[in-house]
Parts: C-alpha cells; structure tokens; sequence
C-alpha cells in the first residue's frame, strides 16, 4: 500500500516503493500546492509542477558545507541524465551526468542554462536551501512521458562521491 507522506507545503502526497528496484513512486500531481518528499535523513524535497512546462523545486539539508543535486533521468539512473547541482558560493547550474565518475559530470553549456530564480543559500538555522525552476522536458528527457528525480547530497563542497542518494518517479 502506498505510504501518506506529510507535505509541509501542501496536500498530502502518496508514495509506494518497489522492493524489486528500490525506487520511490510519487503518486500525487503536485501542480496545484508543492509536495514534500523526505529524500533522506538529512534532507527534504519540495516540488510542483508548474502546468506541465516546468517545475519548481526546493531542496533543503541539514548543513552548510556540501554540495547538493537534483538530477532529471528517464530510467532512474545516474548515468546519462542531466542535474541540477548547488555547490557552496556558487549559483546553481546545470550538469550532463555522464558517467559515475568526477570527471564525466560537465556543466552544461551557457545555451543550455536554462534554470529560472535559481539560488542556494544557508538559512537561519544553517540548513542548505536549493531553489530553482527547469524546464521539465529538455534536452536528454524531452520525449519521455515519466521522469525520474534523483538526489544526491555530496561528503564536501567538491563534486565527487556521494553516499547519500536516492530516486522516486514522477508520473506526467
């Protein structure tokens, strides 16, 4: 049965997890109020897709020092996807994720920038907070018809390894 997911923005969201994958299934539109997602220990993830065109999110995590993502994937995987990454005194940009590996994460080019209001700040209580919107469908998932949204939260300020991760479908 789907779990109730407490939403501190709007209506209450469901989810269901397949145990065969592991991956999260938001079972809500989320296009009227944002729905909240607690992604990990550490962070909490609120979206609303904005008519179907774009979609707002904020990513908030408990510290001030690591670099924090949300990628855009057609199959839930890392691989060949394209994110959202807030690096510390940096503006949030967009990254081609490549590979599994430093090096095959490349921000994308200026043309390909296309994120609006997008910030990250440390709040009062120092907690990171990543606030953008992105075009929903665009360059590497224009053509599917369900998206799947990773986080990533990083161990440091430089992009690398990071053990804290997850995914849940979008249904469009």
């Amino acid at each position: 049965f789907p779990t109730p997911l407490t939403s501190t923005y709007g209506p209450t969201t469901t989810s269901s997890e397949n145990t065969d994958t592991g991956v999260t299934t938001a079972e809500s539109s989320c296009s009227q109020d944002f729905c909240t997602i607690e992604v990990s220990d550490e962070c909490k993830l609120a979206y609303r897709v904005n008519d179907g065109f774009t979609i707002t999110v904020e990513l908030t995590c408990d510290g001030s020092d690591d670099w924090v993502g949300i990628g855009f994937s057609k199959d839930g995987q890392m691989q060949n996807s394209e994110a959202v990454l807030g690096i510390p005194d940096h503006q949030p940009l967009k990254y081609a994720l490549n590979g599994k590996y430093t090096a095959a994460v490349v921000q994308m080019p200026e043309h390909k920038q296309t994120l609006m209001d997008a910030t990250l700040e440390v709040d009062e209580d120092g907690r990171t907070v990543m606030k953008f919107t992105k075009i929903l469908k665009e360059h590497m998932i224009e053509d599917e018809e369900e998206i799947f949204l990773l986080y990533a939260k990083g161990m440091s300020s430089t992009l690398g390894y990071h053990p804290n991760r997850s995914s849940f479908k979008l249904a469009l």
